[in-house]
């Protein structure tokens, strides 16, 4: 199914980004669950760094660091947007002193039976 790919492709943005994120060795945990029948939950934990400025980070013109966004940082924020467009929703938490969650839910459809 077309919408099936297209979550797929943005949801894979997340997960590089995770990825790119973690030091060699480490895990990246993702899980997914259905909420309330109506919405679709997938989270992403990563152990990457802590993220100085977590309210800007999909904000293309907000450059930490005096460096520009790397690829896998501007595949989440066109991800987010487009996801957003579906009106599905990404929020990162800073987990404890390494990592960071990202949640994504969208609108979840009936199965055909």
């Amino acid at each position: 199914d077309l919408m099936g790919e297209y979550v797929n492709s943005r949801l894979f943005n997340f997960i590089a980004w995770a990825v790119s994120r973690s030091p060699v060795g480490e895990a990246v945990n993702i899980s997914v669950d259905i909420s309330d029948q109506a919405h679709l939950n997938i989270n992403i934990r990563d152990q990457g760094d802590r993220v100085d400025d977590i309210d800007h980070i999909f904000d293309p013109e907000h450059a930490t660091n005096a460096r520009e966004p790397n690829t896998n940082e501007l595949g989440i924020i066109i991800a987010r947007k487009l996801l957003e467009m579906m009106n599905g929703t990404v929020v990162l938490n800073d987990t404890t002193a390494r990592g960071l969650e990202t949640t994504i839910q969208l609108p979840a459809r009936p199965l055909r039976g």
